[in-house]
């Protein structure tokens, strides 16, 4: 059986009695974290400004738009409640494959159960899983590595995972399954230009991704055909958008029992995953030995060399970003934080806390050495890094960390991410009442026993 046909099989009839236990726990606490990024996106003035265009659109009042409130075309709304789970970064990381996944599944899934009617939490959790595990096991097929191909993983295979979960939620068979994928191909698209270029359609490009799933499971619904040789084609996926470096096993090997949406990191920071062991390691030392702002002498970070030029080069432009985006990827700037402040929050990324002075002093001294032993230790893809604090009088204080706080081997729990939940809510353009945050992660914690899914979008929405 070709490729494109086990995946649409494997869609149609993955049941949530089929799902393992931790594949049901990890859906779950990804979808109480995107939604925790997606509240706390909307206060972003981009995501309004999509949220606004969208409402002035108009259409058939389908599915919701968290926080802002009203209800839109499923399509539309799938659209902003992506681009507010990904506005501020915060949402979750498959660090072998360099990919996201809820940003993009999460607010398809939400959209389409509503416009369709699906209560079920069980199937909705079937769906959301379904979807999680092509996106992951597409990334992970993808071999030419982060921005290889200058194209963005993320987005590229979102579509799929998008139109993997509307079909599963629709009812589409295996034929309508395989059309939805082979539709959805037409539209993948995503680049890594915008991450050069630091601007804000870098966390727009995976809510396109989340508009044409639905999009093309729809149209496969209404007898519209899609390509079938998706990967085997002379011009299939990965001969296109990879360069032909792939590993196509990846896509099926274990399927339906081996779920790779179990190897999700979650974020304790919103900023690029890559930067998390650093925060984490110095975050650890100021703890660890009380180290104050002053005397702080010199910060020495030793890390490999490709988180070296994506983080830290051009140095002097790192030390003192500009925006938000420039933030979330300096090294140095997000070192400084965590030592001047203890932690690294939403609130360390406006405009008034890139002006401040200590953090600004701390960066200055912030030096990044690539270190090539570090290459050797591959068990982590985003580690391990050294950091190392140098205090006035000469001694200095270093910590090693491999696997970052939310990483599979070092998780975060869901009591952790329901924390999340509610220290994001805070930020909400329209703040989320407690009772209705307490509710809602409740709900995300039994969600298979839930019979009215779409209460979570009327908790999370104004009245």
């Amino acid at each position: 059986m070709e490729i494109t046909s086990k995946l649409a099989n494997y869609v149609v009839n993955t049941r949530y009695e089929d799902l393992p236990e931790r594949t049901r726990e990890i859906t779950k606490k990804d979808v109480l974290d995107t939604l925790a990024s997606a509240v706390a996106g909307t206060m972003d003035s981009t995501c309004k400004n999509v949220a606004d265009l969208v409402k002035e659109w108009g259409g058939k009042p389908e599915s919701t738009l968290l926080v802002y409130g009203g209800k839109v075309p499923s399509l539309n709304a799938a659209l902003v409640n992506s681009v507010a789970a990904h506005i501020l970064d915060f949402t979750d990381a498959h660090e072998v494959a360099a990919t996201r996944a809820g940003v993009t599944i999460v607010p398809t899934a939400f959209a389409v159960a509503e416009a369709t009617g699906v209560t079920s939490g069980s199937d909705f959790v079937a769906a959301v899983a379904v979807g999680l595990d092509v996106v992951c096991r597409m990334s992970l097929a993808a071999t030419a590595g982060l921005g290889g191909s200058g194209f963005l993983i993320s987005s590229i295979t979102g579509v799929f995972g998008a139109a993997a979960t509307t079909a599963k939620l629709i009812g589409l068979d295996e034929e309508q399954t395989l059309s939805a994928l082979g539709i959805a191909y037409s539209q993948a698209a995503g680049n890594m230009q915008a991450y050069d270029d630091k601007v804000f359609v870098t966390r727009l490009q995976t809510a396109f991704s989340a508009k044409a799933g639905i999009l093309s499971a729809v149209l496969a619904q209404r007898g519209i055909a899609g390509t079938r040789n998706l990967f085997s084609g002379r011009y299939g996926l990965y001969q296109i958008y990879e360069n032909g470096k792939c590993d196509l096993r990846k896509l099926t090997d274990g399927l339906g029992e081996h779920f790779e949406c179990d190897n999700l990191s979650f974020k304790p920071y919103p900023s690029m995953r890559s930067t998390h062991a650093a925060i984490d390691a110095a975050r650890e030392i100021v703890r660890e030995h009380n180290v104050s702002t002053q005397d702080v002498d010199e910060i020495t970070v030793r890390l490999k060399k490709r988180f070296y030029e994506l983080l830290c080069v051009p140095l002097e432009e790192r030390r003192a970003p500009k925006t938000r985006v420039a933030a979330q990827t300096s090294l140095p700037y997000l070192i400084a934080v965590a030592v001047a402040k203890k932690n690294v929050v939403i609130d360390d990324f406006s405009a008034e806390a890139l002006q401040d002075r200590t953090v600004a002093e701390i960066a200055s001294k912030v030096v990044p050495v690539i270190d090539s032993r570090l290459e050797e230790e591959t068990i982590s893809q985003t580690g391990p890094t050294v950091v190392e604090i140098k205090v006035k009088g000469g001694r200095r204080y270093t910590k090693k960390v491999s696997f970052a706080k939310g990483s599979p081997e070092n998780p975060m729990t869901l009591e952790e991410v329901a924390g999340k939940f509610r220290d994001c809510s805070d930020y909400a353009l329209t703040p989320i009442r407690k009772n209705h945050a307490d509710r809602v992660i409740e709900l995300s914690a039994e969600m298979e026993n839930t019979d009215d899914i779409s209460e979570i979008m009327r908790l999370l929405a104004p009245r």
